[in-house]
């Protein structure tokens, strides 16, 4: 929710500076790499805008986290907890090829919305009101991920059923 305003020298994310092709910055979602020049000044709002919330409520699970565990388990239990990995945890678990087993995904967000189904009791308007909010807000903690939203897209439609009357068909 801050304001950033620099002079900055702007280059697509696709060459390194040498003139290379590169494809690390395309691949994590950065498309434009800046180079600033001068004074770089921000402007924090007094209350912060509503799109910003799940931003500050993930930076606030991982501060809470770096307080609650070592400092060397601290990094692992903020990427289970909220899909994001330091550059120096990425690089460790990329060379070691389990990469894929901390990084959010859809399966994990499909499994902690059956939980909040069980736990409040399934088939019901409420739990399903209440499912479909946490789906949201766990999504935008994480910084809605393609997998993460196709697996909210669905939970949210079958938890749209009670809502609407619709029956119930387990097989």
């Amino acid at each position: 929710g801050d304001r950033i305003s620099v002079i900055a020298h702007c280059t697509l994310a696709d060459h390194s500076l040498s003139g290379e092709e590169i494809t690390y910055y395309t691949a994590k979602g950065v498309f434009l790499l800046g180079e600033t020049y001068g004074a770089l000044e921000t402007e924090r709002p007094e209350i912060p805008s509503p799109t910003v919330w799940p931003s500050l409520l993930a930076n606030w699970l991982k501060e809470g986290i770096a307080r609650s565990f070592p400092a060397d388990v601290a990094p692992l239990m903020q990427a289970l907890v909220t899909g994001n990995l330091s550059d120096q945890f990425t690089t460790s678990l990329q060379r070691t090829g389990l990469s894929h087993m901390v990084v959010v995904s859809g399966m994990h967000l499909s499994v902690l919305a059956e939980i909040v189904s069980v736990l409040l009791g399934k088939g019901k308007r409420s739990t399903a009101v209440l499912t479909g909010v946490w789906v949201i807000v766990f999504c935008g903690v994480v910084g809605n991920t393609p997998s993460v939203v196709r697996a909210a897209v669905m939970i949210l439609l079958l938890q749209a059923a009670p809502l609407f009357g619709r029956e119930n068909d387990p097989p």
